[in-house]
């Protein structure tokens, strides 16, 4: 995540956590100033996931596409 913090416009992140009996499931949720400043970090295409080989390497599955929703209370 230290990457991150050097791309303008990133304002923060949260990592949610869900322990069930078989598995743990993880929701990475990113703020940003706007969606020019998603593109700088993910690319064309903002909502094509963008997820760390490190990462990929121990997620038994992960989604390939990114949802976007404005903030509407902070």
């Amino acid at each position: 995540m230290p990457e991150l913090t050097a791309i303008a416009g990133f304002r923060g992140v949260q990592i949610l956590r869900r322990v069930r009996e078989d598995r743990v499931d993880f929701i990475v949720m990113t703020t940003w100033e706007s969606v020019e400043a998603i593109a700088k970090f993910a690319g064309a295409d903002p909502e094509v996931a963008v997820v760390a080989p490190e990462a990929q390497a121990i997620l038994t599955s992960y989604d390939r596409r990114a949802v976007h929703y404005q903030l509407v209370l902070p």
